[in-house]
């Protein structure tokens, strides 16, 4: 963390976003100054949080950028709307946001993809987050690039991861919840809050090379169903999809819904483990300890608006 955090004025693309609200939130405990770049098309009730905490707001332009010491790159995702392309979100994006940080003379750039990414997978989504990293990575910035897991947890806003979310709605309102291959394949979930926290500790450290940073605990996603579900007091039963069948289907929602609640990569990451080595995980180094543990980061979700609206649901 920077030294003098009233002094510094960090920018955040991608502010409206579960990440960026949780980052918006540790930024403001350590006071620093704080400008949240956001769509044109934002909806209101996304700035809820960021105005209520004093960001200053920017819609996507180049003056977002004056007088800027951090700048940190939130934007993907796993799901598309049909009007984007996962280039268009990961590569372009990140292109125009690098060469505005350049024109701008930051002083570090952080760009966050995710856990896996890498040009030889078979997903879209991991190959496009490793070509938004060489875009980074071939400019004259200062920079570090962290690739985290799944995130879990809430601390603020109404935004929710939304495998999270989704899964704690299938266990509330569904007799059976539905995973590719019964949910067999394993993950590592990472604490919203010490994502938060990571991206600071960047601020002043060298990074020189892409860092994994995952939670402390590996599980398949069917465990984390049986933990989650413990938070509706209900026991929640898997059914297993085919991974042809999960295709088929993501196939067809992606022709009748603008984001698809299934996407073909979806399909394709489930199929895959999804933890970082010990030796590669590198929430240790920058936070000096483990992270928060996935019970405590559960926990979490008691008490929030989400969890209460599922509990009326499975009533």
């Amino acid at each position: 963390m920077s030294s003098n955090p009233e002094s510094k004025l960090v920018l955040v693309d991608g502010a409206t976003g579960y990440l960026g609200a949780h980052l918006v939130h540790a930024l403001n405990e350590h006071k620093y100054k704080i400008r949240c770049l956001v769509r044109h098309n934002t909806n209101p009730s996304n700035l809820e949080y960021l105005n209520s905490v004093g960001c200053e707001i920017f819609t996507a332009n180049e003056r977002a950028f004056e007088g800027v010491n951090y700048a940190v790159h939130l934007v993907g995702s796993i799901a598309p709307s049909r009007k984007e392309t996962f280039a268009q979100l990961h590569q372009d994006m990140t292109k125009v946001w690098v060469e505005n940080c350049q024109s701008a003379n930051i002083e570090k750039a952080i760009l966050v993809t995710a856990l896996g990414t890498n040009e030889n997978s078979p997903s879209a989504y991991h190959q496009t987050k490793r070509e938004s990293e060489k875009v980074l990575q071939k400019s004259s910035l200062n920079h570090a690039i962290l690739r985290p897991s799944l995130l879990i947890g809430h601390q603020v806003s109404k935004r929710h991861s939304k495998l999270v979310k989704r899964l704690l709605e299938m266990i509330a309102t569904k007799p059976k919840v539905p995973l590719i291959h019964g949910g067999t394949n394993k993950i590592q979930p990472l604490f919203i809050g010490d994502m938060a926290k990571c991206i600071i500790e960047t601020f002043d450290k060298e990074i020189t090379q892409p860092l994994d940073l995952a939670g402390p605990e590996i599980l398949t996603l069917a465990k984390l169903v049986d933990r989650l579900s413990a938070l509706l007091d209900k026991r929640a039963r898997i059914a297993s999809i085919n991974p042809m069948l999960g295709m088929a289907i993501a196939s067809l929602l992606s022709l009748v819904q603008d984001v698809p609640i299934l996407s073909k990569d979806q399909v394709i990451l489930a199929q895959m483990d999804n933890i970082a080595s010990e030796e590669a995980n590198g929430v240790n180094m920058l936070l000096g300890q483990k992270g928060t543990s996935l019970d405590q980061s559960i926990q979490t979700y008691k008490g929030t608006e989400l969890l209460r609206e599922l509990k009326q649901a499975k009533a």
